[in-house]
C-alpha cells in the first residue's frame, strides 16, 4: 500500500514537471512534494494509482515465476535404469538313473495244485406255471327251423307245421258266444273269458270269434284249436 501511495505522489510530482513517470526510474520520495495551488480530485488519483499498479504487475508477472517453480518441483524424477538381470542359468541335465540290478531268482519246478473234483450239475426242471383255466366253449346256437310262409286260409290244428305245433302252449277251448256286435263276442279258453284281439298266451292272439268257432293267430298262421 505504501508503494502505491509513493507512486501516486511521484506521478503528481512528474505531472507538475511535465514528464511521464517511469516505474524503473522512480526515485525514493525524500522530500514531500510541492503543494500545488489546486489539487485534483481524490478519485482521479486513485484511478491513476490503480492503473499504474496494474501496469507494474503486468510487466513484472510475479505469478509466472511461481508457476515455473511449481512445475519444476512437480517434474518426475527420471529413474535410473536398473542393471539388466543376469540370465537364468540353464537347468542341469539330470543324471540318468541306472536301474537297480534285480536279483536272479533260482528257477524252481512249478508245483501243481491239487485239482478239485468235478461236480456235475444237472439242470433243474422248470417250475410248472399256473394252470390255465379251462374255458368252456359256448353252446352252439341251433338255427331256427325254416317255416313255410303262412297261407291266407284258416288251417286246422293238425295242418300246422310240426315245429310250430310243438312250440304252442296248451290251448283248451271250453266254449264261445257269437253276436252281431264284435265287442259282445267272447270265448272261454284255458278257463279265461276272452274277447277278440285278446292274448291267450305269449304270441297267441284271439283273431276272430265266428259263428262256427274260434280262430287264433300264432306267428302269422291262422288256425282253429282242437
Amino acid at each position: 500500500m505504501s508503494y502505491i501511495l509513493e507512486a501516486l505522489k511521484q506521478s503528481e510530482h512528474a505531472r507538475q514537471q511535465g514528464k511521464a513517470p517511469d516505474l524503473n526510474s522512480l526515485p525514493p520520495l525524500l522530500a514531500p512534494p510541492r503543494q500545488s495551488a489546486r489539487r485534483p480530485p481524490a478519485y482521479l488519483l486513485l484511478a491513476l494509482g490503480l492503473s499504474l499498479a496494474g501496469a507494474g504487475l503486468g510487466w513484472w508477472r510475479p505469478w509466472q515465476t511461481a508457476e515455473i517453480v511449481v512445475l519444476a518441483a512437480q517434474a518426475p524424477r527420471s529413474e535410473a535404469p536398473s542393471p539388466p538381470s543376469a540370465p537364468a542359468a540353464p537347468p542341469k541335465a539330470a543324471a540318468p538313473v541306472e536301474p537297480a540290478a534285480t536279483p536272479v531268482a533260482l528257477a524252481r519246478p512249478p508245483t501243481r495244485a491239487p485239482q478239485a473234483p468235478l461236480i456235475r450239475l444237472d439242470p433243474q426242471p422248470a417250475a410248472p406255471g399256473p394252470a390255465q383255466p379251462l374255458v368252456s366253449a359256448p353252446p352252439a346256437v341251433q338255427p331256427e327251423p325254416t317255416l313255410p310262409a303262412p297261407s291266407g286260409r284258416v288251417l286246422g290244428f293238425h295242418e300246422l307245421p310240426d315245429e310250430l305245433r310243438q312250440s304252442l302252449p296248451t290251448l283248451a277251448v271250453s266254449g264261445f258266444s257269437y253276436a252281431d256286435e264284435p265287442q259282445l263276442r267272447m270265448a272261454v279258453i284255458n278257463g279265461r273269458i276272452l274277447h277278440q284281439r285278446d292274448q291267450v298266451a305269449p304270441g297267441v292272439v284271439v283273431e276272430r270269434i265266428a259263428s262256427d268257432g274260434v280262430v287264433l293267430n300264432y306267428r302269422g298262421f291262422r288256425f282253429r284249436p282242437r
